[in-house]
C-alpha cells in the first residue's frame, strides 16, 4: 500500500509540476520560442442508427516542448462506445514523459503514465519507467529512435486482484516523410515482469497522416495491444482501428 501511495504522488507530482512550469511560463518566451513547442488534439466519432444504433468517441491531445537540453511531453486520451445495450468499451490513459539530451543522439529519459480500461479488467494501471535512448537514424526523410529501460508496475485488476512488479521496458519509434503533407508512423513497445518472462506486455501503433491545410489534418491508424497474461476472463489481444481530424498547433 505504502509503494501504491508513494508512485501516486510523485507521479501526479511530476506531471502537475511539468504542466504548471509551462502555464507559468512568461508570454515573451512563448513568444520568443514559438516553434519549441507543439500541440496536438485528434477526434473520431462513429454513429450508427437503424436497425443497430450505436455510438463509438476516442480523443486525444499531446503537448510537446523541447528546450535546449530538455524535452517535455504530456499525453491524455481515452476511447468510449456504446449501443442498444448499454457502454461496451471505456478506456482512458495520460502520461507524462521528460527527456533529458546528453549528446547530440543520445537521451536519459523518465515515463510515468496511468491506464484505465475496465473491459479489459484493468481498474487502474500506473507504469513508471527511466532509461536511455537514441535516436538511430536522423535524416530529412526518416527518423528512428530506441529506448531500454527498466520501472515499477502497479496493476488493480478486476476480478483477479492487484498486483506489483519491477518491470523491463523496449521501445522504437519510427517516422517516415511521405510527402511534404504526408507522414507514416510506426512504433513498438515491449514490457515485462522481471520475475515471470511469461508476464508480458506488446503495443504496436501504425498510421498515416496527410494535412489538409495548416492546422488540419486526416489520420487513419492501427493499434495492437497483446497481453500474455490477461486478467481472468477476459482476451490476450485489443486492436483498435480508427480514422480521425487532428488539429496542430
Amino acid at each position: 500500500m505504502m509503494k501504491k501511495i508513494m508512485v501516486l504522488r510523485v507521479g501526479k507530482t511530476i506531471a502537475t509540476g511539468c504542466f504548471l512550469a509551462v502555464l507559468l511560463m512568461p508570454n515573451g518566451v512563448i513568444a520568443a520560442e514559438k516553434k519549441s513547442w507543439k500541440v496536438s488534439a485528434d477526434l473520431s466519432l462513429v454513429s450508427c442508427n437503424g436497425n443497430t444504433k450505436s455510438l463509438t468517441v476516442t480523443s486525444k491531445s499531446k503537448f510537446t516542448y523541447d528546450w535546449t537540453k530538455t524535452g517535455l511531453e504530456l499525453e491524455a486520451g481515452g476511447l468510449g462506445s456504446q449501443n442498444n445495450t448499454g457502454v461496451i468499451a471505456e478506456q482512458y490513459f495520460s502520461s507524462e514523459k521528460v527527456l533529458w539530451k546528453w549528446s547530440e543522439r543520445n537521451y536519459l529519459f523518465e515515463k510515468v503514465r496511468w491506464d484505465k480500461n475496465r473491459f479489459a479488467g484493468i481498474k487502474n494501471r500506473y507504469d513508471s519507467s527511466a532509461g536511455l535512448g537514441r535516436q538511430l537514424i536522423k535524416s530529412e526523410k526518416d527518423n528512428l529512435i530506441a529506448e531500454l529501460g527498466g520501472g515499477y508496475v502497479i496493476e488493480e485488476q478486476e476480478p483477479s486482484g492487484d498486483k506489483e512488479y519491477a518491470a523491463g521496458r523496449a521501445y522504437t519509434g519510427y517516422k517516415h516523410k511521405l510527402s511534404e503533407t504526408a507522414n507514416f508512423e510506426q512504433s513498438a513497445e515491449y514490457l515485462t515482469n522481471l520475475k515471470d518472462a511469461n508476464d508480458y506486455r506488446i503495443n504496436t501503433v501504425s498510421s498515416l497522416t496527410a494535412a489538409i491545410s495548416t492546422y488540419f489534418s486526416l489520420k487513419l491508424s492501427y493499434q495492437w495491444s497483446k497481453v500474455n497474461m490477461p486478467p481472468v476472463g477476459f482476451a490476450e489481444n485489443d486492436t483498435i482501428t480508427s480514422a480521425s481530424v487532428i488539429f496542430n498547433y
